[in-house]
């Protein structure tokens, strides 16, 4: 299901979905990310033949999920689908100041800071708790998921730290686990740029109530009247219902590989609402 503005309409499964022998092997991932082809979706409407069919190609590969590439072409790929080019100038900065910042002082107490640090090391153990992936104490500097959200939440004063970031910082470490500075960059990357996703952890969650109220339209509107109804009899909320799963971007809900799958999608431009549909639809994200 495909939002924009107030329309809405179902997607369909590409017909190539099954076919694994198109997607794009690890060596060409790294390929296009060193020739820092990051205009590559402007190749279905005005590139070349070639270029059109390397991005289908791309585009079916981040549908099926890039589980089967190597770490380093995975990492390629988010990199790619980001638009970050880890020899800038850009980059360079902000790795120094993810360094500085993890070895700041504590932040003086009952500060703004000081209450986001203390909900993080309360959120960190929580998250993907069965696997225990970050044991390490937070405060001994050395807990990779407490390092990348407080410094994202000093980097965004605006947004601080927004209970569901957890799970999304999870899932970048896990393929980023060798370089913590640009695991925190593809994090604050990924929050900042892609669709407006970043208005989704500001004060009062603005983007959530934009998504709820054109769903809410949707229903009355699109679908049986019958549905309409049983929301309003049980007094459903749709803002209470759907928040933990958009801020964790279902990550609290599906199976680790369907997580990866959900992101790898909304890297490459998917939107929320298709994500909603397929992961309901557990079956498209096989």
């Amino acid at each position: 299901m495909i939002i924009e503005g107030n329309r809405f309409w179902l997607t369909q499964k590409p017909q190539v979905l099954e076919d694994y022998q198109n997607q794009l092997c690890s060596q060409e991932w790294l390929q296009m990310y060193t020739a820092k082809e990051f205009g590559f979706r402007k190749w279905l409407q005005t590139g070349t033949p070639e270029q059109k069919k390397v991005f289908k190609r791309l585009r079916l590969s981040a549908y099926i999920g890039l589980h089967d590439l190597s770490k380093e072409a995975r990492q390629a790929a988010w990199l790619l689908m980001l638009g970050i080019d880890i020899s800038s100038q850009e980059i360079a900065a902000l790795r120094e100041f993810y360094a500085s910042t993890v070895a700041s002082e504590k932040s003086s107490p009952k500060s703004k800071q000081a209450e986001n640090e203390i909900i993080i090391e309360k959120d960190v153990p929580r998250t993907f708790s069965s696997m225990k992936l970050f044991p390490q104490k937070p405060s001994s500097g050395k807990n990779a998921l407490f390092n990348i959200l407080k410094v994202y939440s000093i980097y965004d004063p605006e947004v601080g730290y927004t209970q569901g970031m957890s799970f999304i910082a999870a899932l970048v470490l896990m393929v980023f686990d060798s370089d913590e500075a640009l695991g925190w960059i593809v994090f604050m990357k990924l929050i900042s740029q892609a669709s407006d996703w970043r208005r989704f952890y500001g004060e009062n969650t603005p983007k959530l109530f934009e998504y709820t109220k054109n769903l809410r339209e949707f229903i009355r509107k699109d679908l049986p009247p019958k549905l309409n109804r049983v929301l309003i009899q049980h007094n459903v909320v749709l803002e209470s219902l759907l928040a933990s799963p958009l801020l964790t971007l279902f990550a609290n809900l599906v199976p680790l590989e369907y997580a990866f799958r959900v992101l790898e999608r909304f890297l490459l431009g998917k939107s929320l609402f298709t994500l909603m549909y397929q992961t309901a639809n557990r079956r498209s994200l096989k």
